[in-house]
């Protein structure tokens, strides 16, 4: 999963415009593709070269998360915004 969190701060930094947002939104997306992996989902197919973590079969491993986890990501991975937070 610490890999996955890498891969989506680094997806933000592609975009230089609004950071933040892109960052948050990075992270859940990396976050979603990470679950479908502990799912054993195989659906979205793995282009060839693709360097995307979900792309690749060592991935695929279940790690045995907790179901906190899995069920928060599970639910769409929105989490909640902190009291004030402007996005």
């Amino acid at each position: 999963m610490t890999l996955f969190t890498l891969e989506g701060l680094l997806g933000s930094l592609k975009n230089g415009s609004g950071w933040r947002s892109a960052c948050i939104y990075s992270k859940q997306q990396a976050y979603l593709d990470w679950l479908h992996t502990q799912r054993g989902d195989t659906s979205a197919g793995a282009p060839d070269g693709s360097d995307r973590l979900k792309h690749q079969p060592e991935m695929r491993a279940q790690r045995a998360p907790g179901n906190t986890c899995l069920s928060a990501l599970s639910s769409g991975g929105y989490g909640t915004k902190p009291e004030g937070d402007q996005l």
